[in-house]
């Protein structure tokens, strides 16, 4: 699993973790997909997301999800 596919896991799908990256859930696919690389960012946001209960993601993220 990479950490694309992670940062999908822990947001719930590969569209919400396109949403809080800023970017189509189709380029979200080519680096779940190993077809794009995936920036050091979303290993950043993936570590700090997955450490972080959820009642404490940043409202920046969570207006994000829905």
């Amino acid at each position: 699993m990479n950490d694309a596919e992670r940062l999908a896991s822990i947001l719930g799908s590969q569209i919400r973790a396109a949403r809080v990256l800023g970017v189509t859930p189709e380029h979200v696919s080519r680096m779940v997909k190993g077809r794009k690389d995936v920036p050091e960012y979303v290993t950043v946001i993936a570590d700090l997301l997955e450490q972080t209960p959820r009642g404490q993601w940043p409202a920046s993220v969570t207006a994000r999800l829905d």
